[in-house]
C-alpha cells in the first residue's frame, strides 16, 4: 500500500535530489576508481580466471626461467653470461620467434663472457633488450647519453604516432640500459617501467613513455608491433580512451586491435594463471640439459621456440624485480606482467572500464527504483530494494567482467547506501505523527527494544505483565559508600556516568534492557521485551564484558589519581512477570517476582567468597554447554529462600586461554568441594589447602576450611 498523496511527492522529489547529488560529487569529485573499488576488483579478477571466465595464455608465450635450479647449476650466485650464450646459441638453432630478455645487463662481467654473449646475441637475431627510465610526472630534459641505445632512441622519436586527446603521461627523465655491445647486437628494444597503485599492488601497466615531446613503447608492444609488422607511428593513441593498431593488407592483422588506456596511457593489466602442469615454462638448465639430447631438440622446438615469443627472466628467490598481483597470493616477477600485456595484444582482449554515460544511467535507474519502493507503506520493501540492489551490483560486476569490462563496485554500492540512507531519513521523517509522538516521548524513560514493540502494538501501553522465563543481572560497585566519601559531588557524578554508560552499552549491546538505576546499582534483563532462547548466555557473556571493560576503566581511572572501582554482578534466571507495573497515570516497563530477588542477593553474596560474577544454578540449567568457565561455589541459603541453592562463580569463556596456575588453582577447588559434598572433609582440607596456597587471599577457600575445622570429624 503507498503512502499518502503528499508523503509520495515528498519522497520522490527527494529521491531526485539525491540522485543529481550523487551524480554530481561522484563524476566531479572523481570518487570512481579508487583503491577500494580495484581491491574487491581482485577478488573478482581472481574468480574469474579460476572460474575460467578470462583470457588464458597464448601457446605463443613461452618462459626459460632462470630459477634456484638454474644458479645451482652455475655454482655460483651471479648470473654467468657464458651460460646465456649457450641459451641464446640453443635458441637460435631451435628458430626461436622472438626472445625477449627481462634483464637488463648493466654492468660488465668477464670480458670474454660478454664477448660471447654479444656474439650469442647477434647471431639469435631476434632478441629484445629491456630499457629502464626513470619517470617523473612533471617535464625535465631527457639525459642523453653514448651509446648505441641512444642514437636508436633518437632515430625511433621521429616516429611520432597519431594522437587525440590531451597525454598526462609520464616524462622519461635518463635511462638505465645493457651494455653498448648488448644493445648493438640486439634487434630492438622497449622499456620496462611498472609502478604500482597507492596500495602496492601491480594493476596498471604504462603502454608508453614521453621522451621529450615523442614516446617511447613497451617492450611488449614493440615485440607486438614487430610480429605483426606495424611501425610505431601507424598506431593511434586516443588519450582517456585507447590506443589502436590498425590492420591493413601491409600487415598480418586480421582486426585492430584495441587498448583502452587511461590519460597517462596505463592498461589494465590482464593477468593470466599457468595450467596445473606449467608446460608454458621451463628451467634454463633444464632447457639445456635438454637440448644437449639431440633427440629431444624436435620436442623443444615444438613446445618452446618455433614461432614464439621466448620470455628469459630471472625469477630466482631474493630478486628485488617482484610485486604484489590482483590474483597471486604471493609476489610475482614482473615478467609475468610484460608477458601478461603481450599475451593481451595477442589474444586483443583487454580490460574496459565501465563508460561514464552507463554508471549515470545505472545511478538514475537505482535512484528511481529506491524512490517508488520508499513510496510504500511498509519500510520492509525499501530495505529489500536496498539489498537485492547490491546483490545486482555484485552479480552484475562478476558478469561485466566476464565481458572485460571493469565495474567500480565499491563507489557504486556505497551511492546506493547513500541514496538509501537519505530516502530512509526522508521516510522516517513523514512517517506518521502519532508514532514520531509515542517514539518521541517515551524513549526517555522507556528502552528502545521496548519503544519498538510499543510502536508496533500500542496494547502493551496498558497495565500488566506476562510470566516469561528471563535471565536477570544485578550489577553493584564494591564499598561504593567509602569511595563516595573520598570524592567530591562532581568527581563523583563524572564517574558514576562514565561507569554506567560503558555498563549500559554492554547490556544494549548484548540485546538486554536497562530496567533501572538505583545509585550505582544497575538493573537489567535479558529475554524482553522480544523472546530470545539464549537470554542465559547473553545475561552471563554481559557479566563477563562488564569485568573486562571496568578492568580498562579501572587502569584509567588509577591513572587520573581516582579510586580503584571493582564490581560485583549476580545473575538469575527463571520464572518472571514482566510488563508495565504502577499506576494508570504513571507506570513502569519492569520485572518483578522471586527469581528477580534471588539475583540480586546473588550479587551481594559475591562479598562471601570475594568473588566478582555469581549465578545459580538455574542460571547454569539454560548456558549452551561448555561456553564458559564456571566451578560449584557453594550451596547456600538466601534470605526469602526456603530451599539452599546451589552458586556458581563464571571466570570467562572457554575458548578463552588460561594459564596453568590458574587451571591448577580452579581444579583444586573444585575436587574440593566435591569431597566437602561427599562428607570426605579430610581430602576437602587438603585440596582447599592448596587452592589457599595458590591464592592467599582466597576468600573462598578460606570459607570452607574455615567450615571443615568447625566439623568434628
Amino acid at each position: 500500500m503507498l503512502r499518502n498523496k503528499r508523503q509520495c511527492l515528498f519522497i520522490l522529489s527527494l529521491a531526485l535530489a539525491l540522485t543529481i547529488t550523487t551524480l554530481l560529487l561522484t563524476f566531479y569529485s572523481n570518487l570512481f576508481w579508487n583503491r577500494w573499488d580495484y581491491q574487491i576488483l581482485d577478488h573478482v579478477y581472481s574468480r574469474s580466471l579460476d572460474d575460467q571466465k578470462n583470457a588464458k595464455l597464448s601457446p605463443k608465450i613461452k618462459f626459460i626461467s632462470i630459477t634456484d635450479r638454474t644458479y645451482q647449476a652455475f655454482k655460483r650466485n651471479t648470473l654467468d653470461r657464458k651460460f646465456l650464450s649457450e641459451l641464446n646459441s640453443a635458441l637460435s638453432d631451435l628458430q626461436s620467434g622472438q626472445t625477449i630478455y627481462d634483464i637488463i645487463f648493466a654492468y660488465p662481467s668477464d670480458s670474454n663472457a660478454d664477448l660471447e654473449f654479444a656474439k650469442s646475441i647477434a647471431d639469435l637475431g631476434n632478441v629484445y633488450l629491456p630499457v629502464s627510465f626513470k619517470l617523473l610526472d612533471q617535464e625535465k630534459p631527457f639525459a642523453w647519453q653514448e651509446g648505441s641505445f641512444f642514437k636508436y632512441l633518437k632515430e625511433f622519436l621521429r616516429k611520432r604516432p597519431q594522437e587525440a586527446g590531451q597525454s598526462t603521461a609520464p616524462y622519461a627523465t635518463r635511462a638505465l640500459v645493457s651494455l653498448d655491445s648488448f644493445m648493438r647486437a640486439s634487434l630492438s628494444a622497449g622499456h620496462i617501467n611498472l609502478s604500482s597503485d597507492l596500495d602496492g599492488v601491480f594493476r596498471h601497466y604504462p603502454i608508453v613513455v614521453r621522451v621529450g615531446s615523442s614516446y617511447f613503447p613497451s617492450l611488449a608492444l614493440t615485440c607486438f608491433l614487430d610480429s605483426v609488422k606495424i611501425e610505431f607511428q601507424e598506431i593511434l593513441i586516443d588519450w582517456g580512451r585507447a590506443i589502436v593498431i590498425p590492420a591493413n593488407d601491409k600487415n598480418d592483422l586480421n582486426e585492430d586491435v584495441t587498448i583502452p588506456i587511461d590519460f597517462s596511457g596505463r592498461v589494465f593489466i590482464p593477468y593470466f594463471k599457468f595450467d596445473a602442469e606449467q608446460t608454458e615454462r621451463i628451467d634454463a638448465s633444464q632447457f639445456l640439459e635438454k637440448y644437449s639430447n639431440e633427440f629431444n631438440r624436435g620436442e623443444l622446438a615444438n613446445k618452446y621456440t618455433e614461432g614464439r615469443f621466448v620470455f628469459i627472466a630471472d625469477v630466482s628467490q631474493g630478486i628485488p624485480d617482484k610485486g604484489k598481483t590482483p590474483i597471486h597470493e604471493k609476489e610475482q616477477p614482473s615478467v609475468l606482467a610484460h608477458a601478461a600485456v603481450l599475451n593481451g595484444l595477442i589474444n586483443n582482449s583487454f580490460h574496459e572500464k565501465f563508460s561514464t554515460a552507463g554508471l549515470s544511467l545505472l545511478i538514475i535507474a537505482m535512484g528511481l527504483v529506491l524512490g517508488v519502493f520508499a513510496c510504500l507503506r511498509k519500510s520492509i520493501y525499501l530495505y529489500g530494494a536496498g539489498i537485492l540492489l547490491l546483490a545486482f551490483v555484485w552479480k552484475f560486476t562478476f558478469y561485466e567482467f566476464s565481458e572485460m569490462k571493469l565495474f567500480p563496485i565499491t563507489t557504486f554500492s556505497g551511492i546506493i547506501l547513500l541514496n538509501f540512507s537519505g530516502l530512509l531519513f526522508g521516510v522516517l521523517f513523514v512517517a506518521n505523527k502519532d508514532q514520531r509522538f509515542v517514539q518521541n516521548a517515551f524513549s526517555k524513560y522507556v528502552p528502545a527494544g521496548v519503544v519498538d514493540q510499543i510502536l508496533s502494538k500500542p496494547e502493551v501501553l496498558t497495565l500488566g505483565g506476562e510470566e516469561r522465563i528471563m535471565s536477570v543481572l544485578f550489577s553493584d560497585i564494591a564499598g561504593f559508600t567509602t569511595i563516595s566519601e573520598k570524592m567530591t559531588p562532581v568527581e563523583l557524578v563524572g564517574l558514576l556516568n562514565e561507569y554506567l554508560t560503558a555498563m549500559t552499552n554492554i547490556v544494549l549491546e548484548e540485546g538486554g534492557i536497562i530496567d533501572k538505576f538505583e545509585g550505582d546499582a544497575v538493573m537489567a534483563e535479558f529475554g524482553a521485551p522480544i523472546p530470545t532462547q539464549d537470554h542465559a548466555d547473553r545475561a552471563v557473556l554481559t557479566g563477563i564484558k562488564m569485568q573486562r571493560r571496568l578492568k580498562e576503566l579501572r587502569n584509567n581511572w588509577l591513572e587520573r589519581g581516582l579510586p580503584k572501582i571493582e564490581a560485583r554482578v549476580g545473575i538469575n534466571t527463571g520464572s518472571m512477570v514482566i510488563g508495565n507495573m504502577g499506576s494508570d497515570q504513571v507506570f513502569d516497563y519492569t520485572v518483578m517476582g522471586d527469581a528477580v530477588n534471588l539475583a540480586s542477593r546473588l550479587e551481594g553474596a559475591n562479598k562471601l567468597y570475594g568473588t566478582f560474577l555469581m549465578i545459580s544454578e538455574y542460571t547454569l540449567e539454560y548456558l549452551t554447554p561448555d561456553r564458559f568457565r564456571v566451578r560449584l561455589l557453594d550451596v547456600i541459603k538466601v534470605k526469602g529462600k526456603s530451599e539452599a541453592v546451589k552458586v556458581y562463580e563464571v571466570y570467562g569463556e572457554c575458548s578463552e586461554e588460561i594459564n596453568s596456575a590458574d587451571l591448577e588453582y580452579y581444579n583444586s577447588y573444585q575436587q574440593g568441594f566435591e569431597a566437602y559434598l561427599n562428607k570426605n572433609f579430610s581430602e576437602a582440607k587438603i585440596k582447599f589447602s592448596h587452592s589457599l596456597s595458590l591464592r592467599p587471599t582466597d576468600l573462598a577457600s578460606q570459607l570452607l576450611l574455615d567450615r571443615i575445622r568447625a566439623i568434628d570429624y
